[in-house]
């Protein structure tokens, strides 16, 4: 690569870790995935993923969720269905 551009990210070792483990099963290495979601972004000029901002009603069940409080508790699979349909 003649004309290069550097891009320095912090992000958590694990996620690191589990990512290259797959990079390494598809043959890739770091810098050809990261090459490869830039050539994605420019040619779809769009993230190659879906990605929305959660509305409020969404907001407040990720927040109920992480401190376990307004859930609805099932007895199994059945009693899912039940209350789903309800």
């Amino acid at each position: 690569m003649p004309n290069t551009a550097t891009v320095k990210v912090k992000i958590e070792p694990e996620l690191k870790k589990e990512a290259e483990k797959i990079f390494q099963k598809l043959g890739l290495t770091p810098m050809e995935a990261i090459n490869l979601f830039y050539r994605k972004v420019k040619l779809e000029k769009t993230l190659p993923f879906e990605a929305k901002i959660p509305n409020d009603e969404t907001l407040q069940a990720i927040e109920d969720a992480e401190k376990r409080k307004n859930l609805t508790e099932c007895d199994d699979v059945n009693d899912l269905m039940r209350k789903l349909h309800a």
